[in-house]
């Protein structure tokens, strides 16, 4: 029969700089319980994986954390359990900035990456993708960048809806990205052509929450709780929305789909985001293994 299709299941938590509330304001309300509540899960539970992008946030809650703390931190880079996407000082804008903004802070993130947990930059096991998944503009100057980075792949969201729909009828919501004009040759086997080639993977109509938002974040959208009594029928509502969303992406050479889970500012608790979660994706390997194979990315 036909091969199940894998699922790879991305937590993460979109931590914006600045949007309703100051820097600070995110930071003391939520980012440093999100960022204490993952390490403490991350590292309780060797199966979880957990994603995340700005390292102006990181890197203020990691220089307040004892050495016990930073030492879980790195155990769980080295695991493959903690990995940055993206890895700036935010996520660039891609609208009304300008080129050298974004080396700029790309390399300020990626710095202190390899400073303080020696991730060693784009490409290897820690840094592997860029992830646009807020900013607005979808700029071609943003594959050309990411792919000099060495990135193996971008993730990103923001562009127009007839756009959106379009590939997503069309099940062209993953391409390689080919911008002209690049010096380096790239990334992603581009062979020194002298065009940017980026494998680019487009998130649906869902945006970056996922087909089930598993838990509460700040994006006012909220979900029961995952409890014995109803795992079965959340999980097949879960399982059927991906077996519908994979059409947008499977083809001849891929057998798989990037499900995001978080939102913004989601996993202040991360004991219960896990816990739904688990929950869900236990009961689907249990009972649909035929359909879906599903693991944490």
């Amino acid at each position: 029969g036909a091969e199940p299709l894998r699922v790879f299941v991305v937590p993460h938590s979109h931590c914006d700089a600045g949007w309703t509330s100051t820097y600070d304001e995110y930071y003391d309300a939520k980012v440093k319980h999100i960022l204490t509540s993952v390490v403490s899960e991350l590292s309780r539970n060797a199966a979880l994986r957990f994603t995340w992008s700005e390292v102006g946030f990181f890197s203020r809650w990691y220089e307040q954390q004892p050495a016990t703390t930073r030492a879980a931190v790195a155990t769980l880079v080295a695991r493959g359990q903690l990995a940055f996407a993206g890895g700036g000082w935010v996520q660039s804008d891609e609208a009304v900035n300008h080129y050298e903004a974004v080396i700029d802070q790309m390399s300020l993130g990626h710095a202190y990456l390899r400073r303080s947990l020696n991730v060693s930059g784009p490409g290897t096991a820690a840094l592997r993708v860029s992830w646009q998944i807020d900013p607005f503009g979808a700029s071609a100057a943003t594959a050309t960048l990411f792919s000099a980075m060495a990135f193996d792949a971008h993730v990103f969201d923001r562009v127009g809806d007839f756009d959106k729909v379009k590939r997503a009828e069309n099940g062209r919501m993953q391409f390689v990205w080919r911008v002209g004009g690049s010096s380096s040759g790239g990334g992603n086997g581009s062979g020194g052509t002298g065009d940017a080639r980026l494998f680019t993977h487009l998130l649906d109509q869902l945006l970056y929450i996922g087909p089930l938002l598993w838990g509460d974040n700040d994006s006012g959208l909220k979900a029961d709780p995952i409890t014995k009594n109803n795992v079965a029928t959340h999980t097949a509502e879960l399982v059927g929305e991906l077996l519908v969303r994979a059409k947008q992406y499977v083809n001849a050479t891929s057998n798989g789909v990037l499900i995001p889970h978080g939102g913004d500012f989601a996993f202040v608790d991360a004991a219960i985001e896990f816990g739904n979660m688990s929950l869900l994706v236990d009961h689907a390997r249990n009972v649909y293994n035929n359909d879906v194979v599903i693991k944490y990315a």
